[in-house]
């Protein structure tokens, strides 16, 4: 996915997807409640900017 991503995302958009799935991957299947409230709430941000832009590159 991060792959993919790479071929449409600038490299900064890339890398913050890219730790984002890796920090869900964390406390999903290792370490419950590793992730902070200001933590969520940049993922929040970011995700609504990658997805802005997303459907930006789809119309």
């Amino acid at each position: 996915m991060v792959k993919f991503a790479g071929l449409f995302l600038d490299d900064g958009d890339v890398l913050i997807f890219d730790r984002m799935r890796r920090k869900r991957h964390s406390s999903v299947y290792d370490t419950a409640g590793i992730i902070s409230a200001t933590e969520a709430e940049f993922a929040v941000d970011a995700a609504t900017v990658l997805v802005q832009k997303i459907a930006m590159l789809l119309e």
